[in-house]
């Protein structure tokens, strides 16, 4: 994806062979007029320059031109794990393990370089919007000084006790960033602090996000309060001896706590 930088003029007429409006059928030879940072008409680029005569032209000769893409859930301080670690396949629980140890060994180095990278190879991809998802805040001035827009959420993980959800404090904040509280899922935090995030959330307009029915393990532990999720549990520390399970699926059992909107 091409970055075009618009700060030297305040109107501009882009051309190219094809524009991909999106909600709307694919503009052959089309024209995207922007003011002051702004699109204000998408057309022919032949009808909307009868009418722009003072725009600067741009002819991406021939390009397309589509809104930006979404990549809704990244987790960028995984990035230096890439090459490490393959997909999950079977036995998820054992996968989780090797992820949290291998996660132990990085660097402070390893993780900014390499979340870095994805950056990069997210912006030659096409896409624009990132929801980031990280347990640290240690990719977080690297989104608010990139070309990005999008969220970065906090994953909170505690199923056994609470967690202070303090208003989240940037060096350097950026307006193309909101920065909020997500969950990390059904099994590893409590029924109460899935509320408070969805509240906290709530208040502020953020949106709210969460990991769900990711594996059979997690719809077992659910259903009947047993299985590898609970060992595991026991294992970090977190397991809550007053837990209940709802004895439903994942997705009701956030719908009823009220989390789905």
């Amino acid at each position: 994806m091409g970055e075009l930088k618009l700060q030297s003029y305040h109107h501009y007429l882009i051309r190219a062979k094809w524009v991909f409006p999106i909600l709307s059928q694919p503009i052959l030879d089309g024209g995207v007029e922007i003011k002051n940072k702004k699109i204000v008409n998408v057309g022919k680029f032949k009808e909307i320059s009868k009418e722009t005569v003072l725009a600067k032209i741009i002819d991406f000769g021939e390009m397309i031109i589509l809104p930006a893409l979404v990549n809704a859930h990244t987790h960028l301080e995984l990035s230096a794990l890439r090459s490490k670690i393959s997909p999950p396949s079977g036995d998820f629980i054992a996968w989780v393990r090797n992820v949290i140890k291998l996660r132990e060994n990085l660097n402070l180095v390893e993780i900014k370089e390499s979340a870095k990278a994805a950056l990069y190879h997210f912006w030659k991809e096409g896409i624009g919007i990132i929801g980031d998802v990280g347990n640290t805040a240690l990719t977080l001035d690297l989104l608010c000084n990139s070309s990005f827009y999008g969220y970065f959420f906090h994953e909170v993980i505690s199923f056994k006790g609470g967690y202070n959800l303090k208003e989240i404090q940037v060096k350097a904040p950026s307006p193309n960033f909101k920065i909020t509280y997500s969950a990390h899922a059904p099994y590893s935090v409590s029924p109460l602090l899935l509320q408070a995030i969805k509240s906290y959330n709530k208040k502020r307009k953020k949106l709210f996000c969460i990991h769900c029915a990711e594996s059979i393990e997690e719809i077992k532990f659910l259903e009947k309060g047993e299985g590898p999720l609970l060992e595991f549990l026991k294992e970090r520390g977190q397991w809550d001896e007053n837990f209940v399970p709802p004895g439903i699926s994942p997705i009701k059992y956030l719908n009823n706590l009220k989390l789905l909107d």
